[in-house]
């Protein structure tokens, strides 16, 4: 036997070499796909649906329908308090009608609103940009009719006046903070 200083050549074999990095675990890393980013649409229905389930309380998908204003203005949706009650409610009460298998005669005033019907209805109102903020100009005129005598500042308890008037749409939890 042959001897290399005191070990035996035959006890000199090469170890087995670990696979390439590409090839361990039967995975081939390089060919391995990362799942496609949302499109701005589906980033849309996730900022909606966060947004509708803090005031689904029971977990029911849906809302009152005093709460959707509150959504809305939450998404950056600002319909007066008119078109909140003439357009707004009676458009996703007519949809959740639809969608429920039941005429009109089923809705009343406290009827939820469902989840799928509001999701349908806001990405039309962000895409169309149907009730965006008004701009800078017109918030100063409206604000230029509490103030006119134009001090820079409205008095708080004028500003209770005029939140506890009606004319807003104000509910009293929110006039009184």
């Amino acid at each position: 036997m042959a001897t290399t200083g005191d070990v035996p050549n035959e006890t000199i074999a090469q170890q087995p070499t670990a696979p390439p990095p590409q090839q361990q675990s039967g995975v081939d890393l390089m060919t391995t796909e990362e799942a496609p980013a949302p499109t701005q649409e589906e980033k849309l229905c996730q900022i909606i649906r966060r947004t509708f389930d803090l005031f689904d309380k029971l977990g029911t998908g849906t809302v009152a329908p005093e709460e959707v204003g509150t959504i809305m203005r939450y998404l950056g949706q600002f319909p007066t308090e008119t078109e909140l009650v003439e357009v707004v409610i009676r458009e996703l009460k007519d949809h959740t009608a639809a969608a429920g298998g039941g005429g009109t005669h089923s809705i009343t005033k406290s009827t939820p609103i469902g989840y799928q019907q509001f999701e349908k209805f806001m990405l039309r109102c962000l895409k169309e940009h149907e009730y965006d903020p008004d701009d800078s100009e017109t918030l100063l005129e409206a604000f230029h009719l509490l103030d006119p005598e134009r001090k820079g500042w409205v008095d708080v308890n004028q500003m209770r006046d005029y939140l506890g008037s009606g004319h807003t749409g104000f509910r009293e939890k929110v006039g009184g903070e």
